[in-house]
């Protein structure tokens, strides 16, 4: 913002930075879900990525709760803001518009309200603005309506640097199996009717019933490990000039 739109070789370094620690997040089997400008800081040793405080497990639905937003409305997805299921692929849509935002100085969907901004979001054309090539077309297919359309991190930032875009660091892993596995269970649980019991206490519980702290624990095995992937992420694109 105090600078001006970023064109050239910042603007690409900002990308890829950007996409690089994306992809190793979602690689992790997390979304960021409140990815804008103001979450990526321009150090002299390149772009960072910060503030994972929003961060979720795929399967979650986020949107406007009451009168707050989860996440920073004029950069969510229409998923997001629909309150549906989030995924990588809402990070994917903030990631464009962060874009437009650092090579324009300009949002692609525009309101004089939050009202009509989300209605923008919904239902109107971006905006992009005249981004350099190949950027500019990666920009609009994740700025794609349907979530499922949209190119993940890895396979964009694979375009860039196809087309000439120099690595900040190792490309990011693949998503795993394990992680597309555990959207579509957080899906499913989200979704599915909670089982009857007979009202017999512990003889009543429903089949595979864990105690309540064998779940805690293992639930937080599971954010350690990616804590620990995030970490090393952010590590990575910080530790490169």
């Amino acid at each position: 913002e105090q600078l001006g739109p970023r064109g050239g070789a910042a603007l690409e370094r900002i990308a890829v930075a950007t996409l690089t620690a994306l992809g190793a997040v979602h690689a992790a089997g997390m979304v960021h879900r409140d990815f804008k400008p103001g979450n990526v800081l321009l150090g002299p040793d390149g772009p960072v990525v910060i503030d994972f405080g929003l961060a979720a497990v795929p399967g979650m639905t986020t949107g406007l709760s009451g009168q707050v937003a989860v996440g920073t409305p004029a950069f969510m997805a229409p998923e997001q803001l629909a309150g549906t299921r989030v995924s990588a692929a809402a990070d994917m849509w903030s990631w464009a518009v962060t874009m437009v935002f650092a090579g324009t100085g300009e949002l692609p969907f525009k309101g004089e309200s939050l009202t009509a901004t989300a209605f923008a979001i919904l239902h109107s054309e971006p905006n992009v603005g005249r981004l350099p090539e190949p950027l500019g077309s990666l920009v609009h297919r994740c700025l794609n309506k349907d979530p499922a359309l949209r190119p993940p991190a890895r396979g964009v930032l694979g375009e860039l640097v196809a087309a000439g875009a120099r690595l900040v660091g190792p490309m990011p892993p693949m998503v795993s199996a394990l992680a597309s596995d555990e959207e579509t269970s957080s899906s499913q649980r989200a979704y599915a009717a909670p089982p009857k019991g007979n009202g017999d206490g512990l003889s009543g519980a429903r089949p595979g019933f864990r105690p309540r702290s064998a779940r805690h624990r293992n639930r937080r095995i599971w954010w350690r490990r990616r804590a620990h992937v995030i970490l090393a992420a952010i590590l990575l694109v910080a530790g490169v000039g």
